[in-house]
This record gives C-alpha cells, sequence and structure tokens, in this order.
C-alpha cells in the first residue's frame, strides 16, 4: 500500500493522452499485488488539483506476466465539477475517431462546465478497439458550440454531451441559433468510413424576423438560392430544424429539412412594395424537394390570397399565387392610369418568381369577372363580362411592365 500526498504530480497514460495529465497537489492510496500471472495496481479514490478544479478519480491496471489478446489492461474514472468547459480537452481521449476528437475539441467554445466524466475499461493496445469501452460525458451551461463552422454557432446553451465508444450524442435544453429560440435540440455524431457525420433536429420558435435572418445569415442562403434576402418577416413563426452534414471539409453537401408554421406573420418581397397581412400556413424546405409542399394564406389589399410552391429551379423559387384582388388598390401599385377606370374586385392567378441570380418577376392573369371598366368603346365592359387580363413585371433595374387587355390594349 502506497499513501500519495504530493505537490506538483504528473500521471502520464501514453497510450492514451499525447500529454501527460498535470496537477498541482494529489492525495490518495494506491495499492499493488501480485501473483504468478498478473501484476495489478489499483487505488480508492484519489484526490487531485488542478488549474480546471478538484478531480476525483479511481484507476486500476493489470499487467499480465504472459501475452494475451488484449494485453495490459486498465480500468479508470474520473470525474470533474464546476470547471470550465475550455478543460474537457484535457481529458478527451486520443483513441477516438481523428474526426470526432477534432469536432469535440473545436466545437465547444465556452461555457461553464457543471460537471464532466471520463471511463476507460478495457484493453490499452490501440488496435483493441472490441476489448474496451470508452465513455466521456460534459454537462455544459451558458456553452457555445459551433457544430460545424460554414453554420452560425449556437449559443445560450445548456446541453449534455455523450461519447459511448465513439458514437456522440447531445441534448439540450435550451439554445439559441442567431436570434431564434431552439427547444429540444439534440446532436449526434456517428462514425463513417471517411468521415463522421453530424445530425442536428430541433424544434425553433421565434419571431419572423430570426427566422427569416436564419434564412439569408445561414448556409441556408447558398442552399435556397438566396430566395429570401429580397423579402420582409414580421410575427410570429414555430417549426422543426433537421440537418445531417460530414463533420470532415470538403466532404458531400448537407441534407437539410426545414418546415415553419406562420401564424399571423406580415411579408413582402422588397422590390415588389406588395404588402402581404395575416400571412398563416406551411414554409417547407428540404435540400432534396426544394419547397415543395409549401401552403401559404394571407390577405392582400383586404382580399384572401393563397400561395403554394410546386417546385424550385435553378432560379430560386416559383410561387403560384390564386386569390381576389381589388383593381382599385391594383391601379395606383401598378401607376397605370387606365385602371383608374375600373370599379371590383375580379379572381386572378399568377406566379412569382423570386431567388438565385434574376431578378424578381411577377405575373397576373384574370378574367376581370366582377369588375366594371367605365370606359370609351372598346374598352369598357359590364361587371359579369369576361376581358382577360395578363400583367407581367419584370422588376430589374429598370423595372418593366406589360399589360395586355385582350386583344383591345398593350401597354409597355
Amino acid at each position: 500500500q502506497v499513501q500519495l500526498d504530493a505537490g506538483p504530480f504528473v500521471l502520464g497514460f501514453p497510450r492514451i493522452y499525447d500529454e501527460p495529465l498535470r496537477y498541482e497537489a494529489a492525495w490518495g492510496d494506491i495499492g499493488l499485488s501480485w501473483d504468478r500471472e498478473a501484476l495489478r495496481i489499483d487505488s480508492n479514490l484519489i484526490h487531485t488539483r488542478g488549474p480546471e478544479g478538484d478531480v476525483r478519480a479511481l484507476f486500476a491496471v493489470d499487467v499480465p506476466f504472459q501475452p494475451t489478446v488484449t494485453g495490459v489492461q486498465m480500468d479508470l474514472l474520473a470525474g470533474l465539477a464546476n470547471s470550465d468547459a475550455r478543460y474537457r480537452s484535457k481529458y478527451s481521449p486520443r483513441v477516438l475517431p481523428a474526426g470526432l476528437l477534432g469536432w469535440l475539441e473545436s466545437s465547444i467554445e465556452a461555457g461553464t462546465l457543471n460537471t464532466a466524466g471520463f471511463i476507460w475499461r478495457g484493453s490499452l493496445k490501440k488496435e483493441k478497439t472490441a476489448h474496451r469501452t470508452v465513455q466521456l460525458f460534459v454537462d455544459v451551461q451558458d456553452a457555445r458550440l459551433s457544430f460545424d463552422p460554414a453554420w452560425p454557432a449556437l449559443t445560450d446553451l445548456d446541453a449534455t454531451v455523450l461519447v459511448n465508444d465513439g458514437l456522440t450524442r447531445g441534448a439540450a435544453s435550451r439554445a439559441r441559433i442567431l436570434d431564434a429560440q431552439l427547444d429540444e435540440l439534440s446532436v449526434r455524431v456517428v462514425p463513417a468510413p471517411g468521415e463522421a457525420l453530424l445530425s442536428v433536429r430541433s424544434k425553433l420558435r421565434g419571431d419572423a424576423t430570426d427566422g427569416h435572418r436564419l434564412l439569408v445569415d445561414s448556409p441556408l442562403a447558398d442552399y435556397t438560392r438566396n430566395t429570401f434576402a429580397q423579402w420582409t418577416m414580421a410575427g410570429d413563426i414555430a417549426g422543426n430544424f433537421a440537418l445531417d452534414l460530414p463533420i470532415r471539409r470538403g466532404g458531400a453537401r448537407a441534407e437539410i429539412d426545414l418546415a415553419l408554421e406562420l401564424d399571423g406573420v406580415s411579408a413582402g418581397v422588397t422590390a415588389l412594395a406588395l404588402p402581404v397581412e395575416d400571412v398563416r400556413g406551411s414554409l417547407l424546405y428540404s435540400s432534396k424537394r426544394g419547397f415543395a409542399g409549401s401552403e401559404l394564406r394571407g390577405q392582400l389589399w383586404s382580399h384572401g390570397i393563397n400561395a403554394t410552391a410546386p417546385q424550385s429551379t435553378a432560379q430560386g423559387i416559383e410561387i403560384a399565387l390564386s386569390g381576389v384582388v381589388d383593381v382599385g388598390q391594383l391601379s395606383p401599385w401598378l401607376k397605370q392610369p387606365v385602371l383608374g377606370f375600373a370599379q371590383g374586385a375580379a379572381p386572378f392567378e399568377g406566379e412569382l418568381r423570386v431567388g438565385g441570380d434574376v431578378p424578381p418577376a411577377l405575373q397576373l392573369r384574370s378574367e376581370l369577372q366582377g369588375v366594371s371598366l367605365d370606359a370609351p368603346r372598346p374598352f369598357g365592359k359590364a361587371s359579369g363580362a369576361v376581358l382577360p387580363l395578363a400583367l407581367d413585371l419584370a422588376l430589374r433595374s429598370d423595372p418593366r411592365l406589360t399589360v395586355t387587355l385582350a386583344e383591345r390594349l398593350a401597354l409597355e
């Protein structure tokens, strides 16, 4: 039996850590025993003190006198409490996959380390991964997690991260990304041949301006071809966010699924100066399907309007529009005095193309049923008569508007 009561103390595990574990002080009891087969070194509870705080540990080492499959075996349990998150890398074992180890060391950038622990059980031979268990857990508060260099960091994070033989799981009760609130956040890192795969799942809630910022100030902007850079949003949103991407840089593109529920949101395309109010419904985005499946409804000039996104293109998103338009409101918006003679509201269908490298473009079609046109022949019409109206607006640096009224009028 050896009683340990030392000042500066160094504990080396060359098969586990590149650098020895250094402490300001250490105390406890260490026992040695042997028989004809092996030497055994074990301890009771060892107390150490270092820059990270007080660490408590138990260890046992079995050294066989004859060659065995597993060779030298060790049990090591170490725990740390009330420290800083930057010290967790001190106890990250080098036997973990390189990609995972690098992610663990660089991802948690700041925070309070409530508790942390490390467990090693089994062979010290590097290649005998099947004959050992390596576990690490970290409980952090008010932390900052950079899960990928290209994405905004998670902040205000209260989370527990568990590593079990290379499989990493994290769960957070709360976090933020940019200004959006995240709930029920989970993170997984799964080792795979050549690169580890990172999976992030979370619920998202907040103001629509927070969701809009996520769409324009993250890699989602590239994935959606900057579709929302020309939009404004305000109101309440909630939804789900899913992200799968390889940790190794230069790997495959990320797989993204975003589902947002809009509730009473005000939205519009800046260049169009179209104020759509009380927007409700589902805004969906998938890296595989684009915006397909999105369905929204709102109010334009006090009349209902519906929008669906059947497909995305290389030029952004094509939004199918339908609803009722008040021609009296349409005339001043278009700045076309010819429609000043019109009164009433009529159903319409159309398409809005926005995003990508091309300016927004709006196409509207209506039979103008329900609209009377008090104008000289051949432009006048009764409310119930049909008179096809086609409107094409290209919002380039020099906006171009084309209005066609059946075969009676064409304006540019």
